[in-house]
């Protein structure tokens, strides 16, 4: 039995924001073909007729819809994916998620995400000082008291909802407010996305260092033990995916343990590229329209994206947590592993602070 994962960009890089550090409009800048716009039906139907091609009896099929803002491509468009995928073999079981800045999110568009049994994710980056600092829409209003009112829509309507925080520089001095903020909210399944400098390295003024990341998640874990101790689990995607990895040596989040994965980004002309960091020309794999997803890994821009993979730096030779990290995700080295003089790794003395007890979470579940 299969688990197959398609992260769908419908409406391309189009957004409705003007977030500050948003790493998709860097992206997307240096794609000959900036936007792809709104995905047609006709392309549609062809990217679902060759995801199923490769699809049998009992397979699961997860299809994350995202962006640019995957809602501009309006409501009646995913009623229409949905549609068409029920004319598929019923025996195969379809996930569906969407990740949102929540906007547009109204009664219609939420009951119909809860018909539908989707998974959201939410963009929302904590208090509203530091949400609104930087996502802001194109007339530069804020949007934090906009988000907001999407997130008690989807709490009436029990939607299943996780947050996705971009962590900021200025973020990681403030971790006690932004904890705060979550648990006065009842938030407790966060995504922490560190903030990325540009793919040319050119300075982003609010892009994580390694240095940030460790005062951050030090904070982060007094308060996620401080909530543990009263029988209240905060799924923090790191931390889960630090234990599941302990617990059972298995990977939950890509990069983790250092290599690629293709992970079959699909944009809105049903190109395909093999990592949501690299929607680059020279990265894409192949059309979905015009080949089977069984011979995309075997495409020559995916084995050459697998390839390269950067030198282990020297204090990874000699880390202790080697075998559980190998130098972690190549788009996140500088953010999150070590600085650019090797001299810091936020990673390793997270892991420095924590791994003990960690490992004893671990053990007991």
């Amino acid at each position: 039995m299969q688990h197959v994962t398609y992260l769908i960009k419908l409406a391309s890089s189009l957004c409705n924001l003007d977030c500050q550090y948003c790493f998709y409009a860097d992206v997307s800048s240096r794609r000959e073909i900036k936007s792809h716009g709104i995905m047609t039906r006709q392309t549609m139907e062809a990217v679902i007729d060759s995801i199923f091609s490769d699809l049998s009896t009992g397979d699961q099929l997860n299809i994350a819809f995202q962006g640019g803002e995957p809602t501009l491509a309006g409501q009646g468009f995913f009623e229409d994916w949905i549609s068409y995928t029920e004319t598929k073999d019923p025996a195969v079981h379809v996930n569906y998620s969407i990740q949102t800045n929540g906007i547009v999110l109204d009664d219609t568009w939420v009951a119909f995400l809860k018909q539908n049994q989707f998974l959201v994710g939410l963009s929302l980056d904590g208090t509203k000082k530091l949400h609104d600092a930087n996502r802001t829409d194109h007339e530069s209003k804020a949007t934090h008291d906009r988000v907001m009112q999407s997130l008690d829509l989807l709490k009436e309507y029990d939607v299943p909802t996780n947050i996705l925080t971009v962590l900021t520089k200025d973020m990681s001095r403030q971790a006690d407010d932004v904890m705060d903020f979550f648990l006065k909210h009842r938030l407790d399944d966060i995504q922490f996305i560190p903030c990325l400098d540009s793919l040319d390295g050119n300075d982003c003024s609010q892009a994580l260092t390694p240095e940030d990341f460790v005062v951050f998640y030090d904070q982060v874990m007094a308060r996620w033990l401080a909530e543990l101790r009263r029988g209240h689990w905060i799924h923090i995607q790191l931390i889960d995916a630090v234990i599941e990895l302990l617990a059972n040596g298995r990977e939950v989040i890509c990069g983790l343990k250092g290599g690629c994965h293709i992970q079959q980004v699909v944009e809105a002309d049903g190109s395909v590229y093999p990592c949501d960091f690299y929607v680059l020309d020279e990265f894409r794999m192949a059309n979905l329209t015009k080949m089977r997803p069984s011979l995309l890994r075997q495409a020559p821009a995916a084995l050459n994206f697998l390839a390269d993979q950067p030198a282990l730096a020297d204090r990874c030779k000699t880390c202790s947590y080697l075998t559980i990290c190998r130098g972690g995700c190549k788009r996140m080295r500088n953010t999150i592993y070590f600085s650019q003089t090797e001299d810091v790794c936020g990673y390793q003395l997270f892991l420095d602070h924590h791994y003990q007890t960690l490992r004893t979470i671990a053990r007991q579940v």
